[in-house]
């Protein structure tokens, strides 16, 4: 008996990743620029082929498949699309969960179904719970009278007992290939009366034509922040040009300052001297008190100064080592970005030229900076 018919469930797959509309409009103009230079070899009718990386794509160079059918897996965990609650089934009965898969650019390449299970006491008797779970493609649309496909392997029984839950986990798809757009239903019948909860992983795939609309959308953005970061250095280069100066005059305030210190120590010392030899002058000894007395008021103050000096010196270097440093990271992040940009440049424009020949790389090879000149402007 079907106990339970839920909704149809629609499920969708990530892309993983997101980029700057603008920037995302203008690698499709320039991707479509290179599409019209070049006539795609048109190939017979073949499933999906899935890469993990986008560097594969280079590798396929004879393989019977056009860009339509390539795709890149997304590298991020399995993503959870649908869990239900804990549900009752008594002995051969069964319940059904749809769900329908309506993709584009991006694909599922595996749907991991899992089926956790118990039973329940019976009395002071703990009777398992027992399930068998199955997965079937509608091939009609949503006419479930229509015929089904077993489209899924099971990967997982795990039976149930009163110290362990029973799990059941069933895989559509292969990392290889695509899933099929359909509408499909997970069918789980219980062998024994059961609870059970499903739920519903995904990992996905995005087509060639969109990964490399991203990658050229994040050259363009790429060289974009390597030319703000490198202007932002350069507007640094007034202020440490200026902090500079004002640090080698602070330097030669403050030598000044300790050399009038070290000269009012220098002359309190000798006329202590003077103090201790006297023998016959009385009245020298209280020119010399007068005089030491002035001088101590001298070295005070120019002790005062001295210490301020090198307050102020010590935070106009903190100050111009801060600035140093962040024109010096500005310009490495434009470095990097430069270099990044070129890379994946070419590593498109090598995919382009595999998969639309010579003239579908030109459009690419314009976005390549000039490492060169890059070189030396942050030099």
């Amino acid at each position: 008996m079907n106990r339970e018919m839920h909704d149809v469930i629609a499920i969708v797959p990530d892309a993983g990743v997101s980029v700057c509309e603008a920037d995302l409009s203008t690698a499709k103009a320039i991707l479509q620029s290179a599409v019209g230079q070049s006539t795609e070899v048109v190939t017979t009718e073949c499933n999906d082929i899935v890469v993990s990386s986008i560097e594969q794509l280079t590798l396929l160079k004879g393989a019977n498949a056009s860009i339509q059918s390539l795709y890149v897996a997304v590298i991020s965990p399995d993503r959870l699309l649908y869990e239900s609650e804990s549900k009752r089934l008594d002995k051969n009965e069964f319940a059904r969960v749809a769900f329908r898969i309506d993709s584009g650019e991006i694909k599922f390449t595996v749907i991991t179904v899992s089926v956790v299970f118990h039973g329940s006491f019976v009395g002071l008797n703990y009777v398992p719970g027992d399930i068998s779970v199955q997965i079937k493609r509608v091939c009609g649309d949503e006419d479930y009278s229509s015929d089904r496909a077993n489209v899924a392997n099971i990967i997982c029984d795990q039976n149930n007992s009163m110290h362990q839950l029973g799990v059941v986990m069933v895989q559509i798809g292969s990392p290889n290939t695509t899933i099929r757009d359909g509408l499909y239903e997970v069918i789980v019948t219980a062998k024994e009366a059961a609870f059970f909860s499903v739920s519903l992983r995904g990992s996905s795939a995005v087509s060639a034509r969109a990964k490399l609309e991203a990658e050229l959308a994040g050259i363009i953005q790429n060289e974009r922040e390597a030319r703000k970061s490198l202007h932002l250095s350069t507007e640094l280069e007034p202020a440490i040009f200026l902090l500079d100066r004002k640090f080698k005059i602070e330097q030669s305030l403050l030598r000044q300052a300790k050399h009038k210190c070290d000269e009012s120590e220098i002359q309190i010392e000798e006329l202590e001297l003077r103090l201790d030899d006297r023998d016959e002058l009385p009245d020298e000894g209280a020119f010399i008190l007068k005089r030491m007395k002035i001088l101590e008021e001298e070295y005070k103050h120019w002790r005062l100064v001295l210490d301020g000096r090198h307050k102020i010196n010590d935070e106009m270097i903190k100050k111009l080592k801060s600035l140093r440093q962040e024109k010096d990271d500005l310009i490495r992040k434009s470095r990097l970005l430069s270099q990044l940009s070129i890379k994946t440049s070419f590593l498109v424009s090598e995919i382009m030229k595999e998969l639309y020949g010579e003239h579908g790389m030109k459009p690419i090879q314009r976005l390549i900076p000039d490492a060169e000149g890059l070189q030396a402007v942050t030099e």
